[in-house]
């Protein structure tokens, strides 16, 4: 964030020296406190130059994540909850991360600070929610919420995970954990078609029915392919899709999570584990990730790597890079997407840390 405050507003510091006096040390000391010291004393006399009108904040709004370059502040978004982590607490501060997506296909992770970790707890942030933010900051890759950032919770259609639907019309993303079967039936002297396979998420496993004009959208689906259905009926304990519900097939920006232990070899899905071990084996790179119930292999391949450490220099080797990366991650959670391998070690595509 340092850069973008390399030239302050002329004569800042002096207006902030007269109107606050000798509390300005205090203020500018606060402020980089509730940062976490994550900024400079420049940022804070930038910051306390919005809050005291001396400075006209800058605001951009953004609909997609790739919008963001370099360190922002001001900046305002919608997106869908992906994935909640643990709140961590330490001594000073207490901080919430999410997976977000924005629907073009881009993730971020937020960072919630304090009273906004309260806040999401008490309202029940979960995975399908939109986030409204305004005025959040940009640094190092990830949004920050912090004491400046107005923070809203849309509820309104969310995505529900399978372990929370009951009776009645849902919206849920989807995994199709197994080949789907068309069958035709004859209703009113009129022959009509159906189908079901099994789908999933990380909290539970259903059977799917489609339905006459459904089955043609979801017979397009393969095992392993991610299904977005709105307007679907939960009844007696299976998932249906009718000519009324909207099913999309691998929409962008959706990730769903499954259970390491149900999935089958070669097939695509996303679990979350926290890595214990990271190392190099003929030329490639591995990590050991620890489920709640095994120990996960995982092969890193090229295209996770340059996800994780961005454009680099000609003359710096992606593997020697790429393993420091890996070691410093031991001890976080992590989401893994890609497919399993036939030889039980996990092909990660894409790894995004928590």
């Amino acid at each position: 964030m340092t850069n973008q405050f390399a030239k302050l507003p002329e004569g800042l510091e002096s207006a902030l020296r007269e109107r606050l006096g000798a509390a300005l040390d205090t203020e500018l000391a606060k402020v980089m406190s509730d940062y976490a010291d994550m900024i400079d004393r420049k940022a804070a006399l930038y910051i306390l130059g919005i809050e005291h009108g001396i400075v006209q904040k800058r605001k951009k709004s953004i609909e997609l994540f790739s919008e963001l370059s370099g360190d922002e502040q001001g900046v305002s978004f919608r997106a869908l909850v992906q994935k909640v982590f643990v709140p961590l607490e330490s001594r000073q501060h207490r901080t919430l991360r999410a997976l977000l997506s924005d629907g073009g296909g881009g993730e971020k992770v937020i960072v919630l600070w304090d009273a906004h970790v309260d806040s999401a707890l008490s309202s029940g942030l979960e995975q399908g929610d939109t986030l409204i933010v305004e005025n959040a900051y940009y640094r190092n890759g990830e949004l920050h919420a912090g004491q400046y950032t107005a923070v809203s919770i849309d509820k309104k259609n969310k995505i529900m995970p399978l372990s929370k639907i009951t009776d009645g019309r849902c919206n849920v993303a989807v995994r199709l954990a197994s080949p789907i079967g068309i069958r035709t039936y004859i209703r009113n002297n009129e022959q009509k078609q159906m189908c079901s396979a099994f789908v999933a998420d990380d909290t539970g496993r259903v059977r799917m029915v489609g339905w006459d004009g459904a089955v043609a959208r979801l017979s397009s689906a393969a095992v392993g392919d991610v299904l977005r259905i709105r307007g679907a009926l939960f009844r007696n304990g299976e998932l249906h899709v009718n000519d009324f519900s909207q099913v999309e097939v691998n929409p962008q920006g959706c990730i769903v999570l499954n259970r390491i232990e149900e999935v089958f070899d070669g097939m695509k899905c996303a679990f979350i584990g926290k890595i214990i071990s990271a190392f190099e084996n003929g030329g490639w790179l591995y990590v050991v990730s620890r489920t709640d119930n095994k120990d996960i292999k995982v092969l890193v391949g090229s295209g996770a790597l340059r996800g994780l450490l961005g454009v680099l220099s000609p003359d710096i080797d992606i593997n020697v890079a790429g393993l420091l990366k890996l070691k410093s991650l031991v001890g976080r959670e992590c989401i893994f997407e890609g497919k399993m391998g036939g030889n039980g070690i996990f092909e990660c595509a894409s790894l995004i840390v928590e």
